[in-house]
């Protein structure tokens, strides 16, 4: 999209300055840049992939989305082929992640930052499903 501006046109006779433009709204400026600029970055740099979870690692991710594009094209026996590799690769960047946030801990714990270490240390403990009924026996006495 090509912007044109017209800004000065100078008349003989009065010797007066008349300054005309064709702008379009800023805002509509700012859009089409935006997105000219976006368009550019993502033929540059590819597609930018993220992670739900912190130890998620961007090969991981891209063997995520070839298992997401088999499925999309049905194409079963590619999806089984990349699942294997795919869960391995999970796990070894999420054992990555722990050991990684474990020598955090213990570095704070050889300086003694005791809140630091234990908040390291509390990112390693799953979260725990709470129930929101109480238990019963088969009875149905609590």
């Amino acid at each position: 999209m090509d912007i044109h501006i017209h800004l000065i046109e100078i008349t003989d006779k009065t010797k007066n300055v008349v300054i005309t433009t064709k702008l379009p709204k800023m805002q509509s400026l700012q859009r089409i840049l935006s997105l000219q600029l976006a368009n550019a970055a993502r033929e540059v740099l590819g597609k930018c992939l993220c992670a739900k979870k912190p130890w998620i690692s961007q090969a991981t991710l891209a063997s995520i989305d070839q298992c997401r594009q088999a499925i999309r094209k049905g194409d079963v026996e590619e999806y089984r082929r990349l699942a294997g590799p795919q869960r391995r690769s999970l796990r070894h960047d999420k054992q990555q992640w722990m050991e990684q946030v474990a020598r955090t801990g213990e570095n704070h714990l050889l300086f003694g930052e005791i809140k630091d270490a234990f908040a390291s240390f509390r990112q390693l403990k799953q979260k725990c499903a709470t129930s929101s009924a109480p238990l019963k026996t088969l009875d149905g006495k609590l």
